[in-house]
């Protein structure tokens, strides 16, 4: 489904990571049912956040100097790792993007207006206030996912 995939096959290479499967394959793990990240979130979600961090710190200085064209792909499978983080924190599959407005609206941890927002992000990927609006939702899910490990110590 575009903007996630341009054609109906992708090439994935045995020998990836954890980290390099959700850095290069948009919902490798939805898909492919190779493991079950959303009964783990513990397990999976850390690792996720740290792609993110790591592809953040790639995409500021493409921002900086306008490279605005080379940003797309990596802002299209961040996107896809905000969703995955989303769904993942409250322990739900995702199970088809055509309707991940309503699938969105049945979640119980999510960040305010985050159907527009992400719609926003798919829209123009290329564009700076994107990556601010990406930026801040995957530290509003970041924030959300651990009051919810505290919350469930209690």
């Amino acid at each position: 489904m575009a903007p996630f995939y341009e054609s109906d096959t992708v090439e994935i290479k045995a020998e990836q990571s954890y980290g390099e499967r959700l850095r290069s394959v948009c919902f490798y793990y939805d898909i492919t049912k190779e493991c079950y990240p959303w009964k783990e979130p513990e397990v999976y979600l850390p690792p996720l956040f740290s792609v993110w961090k790591e592809t953040e710190k790639e995409l500021i200085p493409l921002f900086r100097s306008r490279k605005t064209m080379q940003v797309t792909s990596n802002m299209i499978r961040m996107t896809a790792l905000c969703i995955d983080a989303l769904f993942w924190m409250n322990k739900k599959e995702l199970i088809e993007l055509y309707d991940l407005a309503t699938q969105t609206d049945s979640l119980g941890l999510k960040p305010a207006n985050i159907k527009e927002r992400i719609m926003f992000i798919l829209t123009k990927p290329n564009s700076y206030h994107s990556f601010t609006q990406l930026r801040m939702l995957m530290q509003e899910i970041e924030k959300c996912y651990a009051r919810s490990k505290v919350i469930q110590r209690k």
